[in-house]
């Protein structure tokens, strides 16, 4: 009995802190983005590449985790992907070139949109039932948190270190885990099969081009609160910044002000969903997205920038709440 639950602790701090590293690898600089413009004598619009660019590669890459998995195993492709974040963070925090660290940061999202699925696989495969459902809503909780709180750190360690202690950090932590799990996680029986990404392909060729028309109205939807999001997430800190002078301390402190939403938005998602279909509750999250998006982009005109950044910060917490309605229905079906 203790062996066991010495076992599924162990697997559930495997799957919490490969979750908290990949997403931690991309809010936690938000803060100092500003500062780093400087550095770098680029501007907003390239340093802002620097989340698209990793996002782009954190969602590519986990449509071949699956082949890999099952060639390599998952105790070697979790320290593949660790080593990964270690390196690649390490070289975003001794780079001094705008161009490398954007290739860099490319790494991180490999290394990160790896863990993102070896965390939800490792929970797949070792829980089942009222266990795997209440460790699931553990999970999404935990991916709540980390944009809330994340920010907020990296705020405080730019303010009092430097921006290259926040890699510096990610890579000590990415490097820990590996030997970690290096050490103690068991690798698991393999099976002998030649990596086919062709296979891969056209397998996701025939779901995207049959007859799937409300999965694809699903990922419709996830990817308009994604990119919503991570535009508006991408253009506050300089906004904070540039028009209200606000510290490193302050925007991390707006960020996790922000984060909170999303935490209000899964406690009102789960009050809604014992009245309404989880359909309704998406219409209802896409609604509230489309509304403060619209009052938002009118804060280019100067009557709208009269009401002030808190009610901005405001309507960014309402997108927020929108897409913690949108996201958890989508995924769930």
């Amino acid at each position: 009995m203790i062996v066991i639950v010495k076992k599924h602790y162990m697997i559930l701090f495997s799957v919490f802190s490969l979750m908290i590293m990949g997403q931690a690898s991309l809010d936690i600089y938000l803060p100092a983005m500003p500062e780093m413009t400087v550095y770098f004598h680029t501007s907003a619009m390239l340093m802002q590449l620097s989340i698209t660019s990793m996002l782009f590669s954190f969602a590519f890459c986990q449509l071949f985790v699956a082949v890999l998995l099952e060639r390599i195993g998952k105790r070697r492709l979790i320290t593949l992907s660790l080593m990964i974040l270690t390196l690649s963070n390490l070289l975003c925090a001794i780079t001094s070139s705008i161009t490398f660290f954007l290739l860099f940061r490319v790494l991180t999202g490999v290394g990160a949109g790896c863990c993102n699925v070896l965390a939800r696989t490792l929970l797949i495969d070792s829980f089942e039932g009222q266990q795997f459902r209440r460790y699931s809503s553990h999970l999404y909780l935990s991916w709540a948190l980390v944009p809330m709180i994340a920010p907020a750190i990296g705020g405080y360690i730019v303010h009092y270190l430097s921006w290259q202690s926040i890699f510096f950090l990610l890579s000590l932590m990415s490097s820990s885990m590996f030997l970690l799990f290096y050490c103690y996680f068991p690798n698991g029986p393999t099976q002998p099969i030649k990596v086919n990404f062709k296979s891969a392909y056209a397998k996701y060729k025939i779901l995207i081009e049959g007859d799937h028309k409300y999965f694809m109205h699903l990922l419709v939807c996830v990817i308009l609160a994604f990119s919503t999001l991570i535009t508006l997430v991408q253009c506050l800190p300089f906004y904070l910044s540039d028009a209200h002078h606000y510290s490193n301390v302050e925007i991390g402190q707006v960020l996790f002000v922000i984060g909170l939403a999303t935490i209000v938005g899964v406690l009102i998602n789960l009050r809604l969903l014992k009245k309404f279909q989880s359909s309704t509750v998406i219409y209802a999250g896409l609604l509230l997205m489309l509304a403060s998006s619209i009052i938002m982009l009118m804060y280019q005109f100067q009557w709208a920038t009269a009401l002030g950044v808190f009610a901005l910060i405001g309507w960014f917490f309402i997108l927020r709440i929108g897409v913690s309605l949108v996201l958890p229905n989508c995924q769930s079906k």
